[in-house]
């Protein structure tokens, strides 16, 4: 809700999300058996450099905002960890691009200025206790994701951002006295009637609440083999040599279907023994999808098997090789039910979208009332 108005702290979140993104697998599949070795030190991936005269181009004074002047030091400390995640993701940035990242940034930085002061008159102000509070309550969040054999230096981390650990507290602190402003200054004053929540259900039916027709399925792949060490006669008949790679798979193919039909073997067993598929590990499963995200041959088959009440096998060639089909599960579709979770969900986004076009509100008032002069031309 606020990340129009907080840039900095939500930009240097998302840059150590991307970081660790890189070299740290979730907590769930690193936690092995724990042993007595001394944990490793992770090696973050290095952030690109941002070459400082790409800001040679900014003012001291970029912008002043009633009483307050917003320095070219202030700016850079947003702006370089956004241009630094844009390279990081491949982006080329020429100089105009420098320029227009700065033009909208600082447009940012004004409202985050004028939030954290309203918020500050308010009574919620950022103190040495709070910084403190808020980021060891973020370093321990990251400890818990690591793995027990790993650790790293948040420090280096916030280095490579272009910033300081005063500067992050900083951050973080302002955010946290924002939200809780929001939560118990403005959030009270919203409120959000049953009659607006059904009228929201029945306007958007087809956009959010429609289901689309899906099958669940699973199938057993049978890929043509071409010999790979063909001699040069093999390769001059390289036609040759691929149609009894793909009779080969149509024949292995048939046999398995066959011996599926009758009993002699069950699916499961038979994705085990011959699949030659990734799903081939996770018992042949495809998962569920909609029409439209299989092969044209493929999609046919289940449906066919969905509307035959999922009952026996398609066998199938598509470009990938021969299938045997099993259908799973069948979901005809249509709209998501209006029921209380429901209605409990559409309110709260109604609620969110109120309290952002309130405090937008009261930022926009204040910047016609303050007038704000910026000075990057």
């Amino acid at each position: 809700m606020q990340k129009k108005l907080i840039v900095t702290a939500s930009s240097f979140c998302v840059a150590v999300s991307l970081c660790l993104a890189q070299d740290v697998k979730p907590a769930a599949d690193t936690k092995a058996a724990k042993t007595d070795a001394k944990p490793t030190k992770i090696e973050m991936p290095k952030m690109p450099e941002v070459d400082p005269k790409a800001w040679d181009f900014l003012p001291e004074i970029v912008a002043t905002v009633g009483g307050t002047k917003l320095t070219k030091a202030d700016l850079v400390k947003v702006l370089n960890p956004q241009a630094k995640m844009m390279l990081m993701m491949g982006q080329k940035l020429s100089a105009d691009d420098y320029k227009n990242l700065a033009k909208g940034l600082v447009q940012e930085l004004i409202k985050a200025t004028i939030v954290k002061d309203i918020a500050a008159n308010a009574g919620y102000k950022v103190t040495p206790e709070l910084e403190d509070q808020v980021y060891n309550k973020f370093i321990d969040s990251m400890k818990k994701q690591m793995p027990d054999s790993k650790n790293f230096n948040f420090e280096d981390m916030i280095k490579q951002q272009g910033l300081t650990v005063a500067d992050v507290k900083k951050q973080m602190a302002e955010g946290e006295v924002i939200q809780k402003w929001v939560k118990e200054k403005i959030e009270p004053q919203i409120k959000i009637s049953d009659a607006e929540v059904k009228a929201f259900y029945d306007k958007n039916k087809e956009t959010f609440f429609k289901k689309p027709e899906t099958v669940t399925a699973s199938h057993i792949l049978f890929k043509p083999k071409e010999n790979i060490n063909k001699s040069k006669a093999d390769t001059d008949k390289s036609k040759e040599n691929t149609d009894k790679a793909w009779a080969d798979a149509k024949a292995t193919a048939e046999k398995v279907y066959n011996d599926i039909i009758e009993d002699k073997i069950t699916f499961e067993a038979a994705v085990k023994q011959y699949s030659e598929g990734p799903s081939k590990d996770n018992g042949g499963q495809l998962g569920t999808f909609a029409k439209g995200q299989m092969v044209p041959e493929f999609e046919a088959a289940c449906w066919k098997l969905a509307q035959g009440d999922m009952k026996g096998y398609e066998l199938i060639k598509t470009q990938f090789g021969w299938h045997i089909i099993k259908v799973t599960a069948y979901d005809k579709g249509g709209y998501i039910p209006f029921d209380d979770k429901l209605a409990a969900q559409i309110k709260e986004r109604l609620k969110q979208e109120a309290v952002l076009k309130n405090v937008n509100g009261i930022v926009d008032a204040q910047i016609k009332k303050l007038n704000p002069v910026v000075n990057i031309k």
